[in-house]
């Protein structure tokens, strides 16, 4: 695995013609197979900046176009490697640094995807933060808690809830019965007949010795009938 060395202009700042001016220079060696991480880890160690009050936005610029290539994944480190080892030169190609305030520029790790992605400029990470404004993200769920917790009482809000009576409160969810019916017929109940069944003409029985309805042949005391 080979490593790269590269100039890195830091402590400055881009003038209107997109020029970098007034910076500090920094010799920085870094592995080809670096991932954004390694790659923003090494340059602020190198620099002496603090991450966790300070965060990095890393760019360089083509000449061709006079555009600022911004470097903020793994993608954008193997594009520039490639560009550098394209290019022996220790001078073409420097990495300029414009280094931010965590507040302005929040940089959060993303593991799942391996690289690190940059948050709105109006995220919030300070629960004392008095303003709201559009689309704004915090840090975490103790932070908005905190923060909401501060504005309620600002803005003197008030969350009731309608009382169905003077007693009690009935509740907006739709619970699931308290009894479920076991399947099957009911026990100790006759199933009912069916609109055909109720409909059929029913028929009188009569014994076969004698032709007297009310009993059968068994128990037939009658003379058998004339055939």
């Amino acid at each position: 695995m080979g490593s790269l060395a590269i100039l890195v202009m830091h402590s400055g700042k881009w003038d209107d013609t997109n020029s970098y001016i007034d910076y500090t220079i920094k010799g920085v060696v870094f592995k080809e197979q670096s991932t954004f991480l390694d790659f923003y880890t090494t340059i602020a160690k190198r620099i002496g900046v603090d991450m966790n009050n300070k965060t990095l936005k890393i760019e360089y610029k083509v000449k061709e176009s006079n555009k600022r290539m911004v470097i903020h994944n793994d993608m954008g480190v193997r594009v520039y490697v490639m560009l550098k080892k394209a290019n022996i030169d220790f001078n073409k190609f420097p990495i300029c640094i414009t280094i931010l305030d965590s507040c302005d520029r929040q940089i959060s790790q993303c593991k799942e995807m391996g690289v690190l992605a940059t948050v709105a400029e109006n995220d919030c990470h300070d629960e004392s933060n008095k303003h709201v404004e559009v689309d704004q993200v915090y840090k975490d769920k103790s932070i908005l808690k905190a923060f909401m917790e501060r504005y309620a009482i600002k803005e003197r809000f008030q969350y009731k809830t309608t009382r169905s009576n003077s007693i009690s409160v009935i509740a907006d969810d739709v619970l699931p019965p308290k009894f479920k019916r076991p399947p099957g017929r009911p026990k100790g109940k006759p199933r009912k007949k069916t609109a055909r069944e109720l409909s059929r003409i029913k028929g009188k029985n009569t014994c076969s010795t004698c032709g007297m309805a009310g009993h059968n042949r068994r128990s037939c005391r009658n003379k058998p009938k004339d055939v």
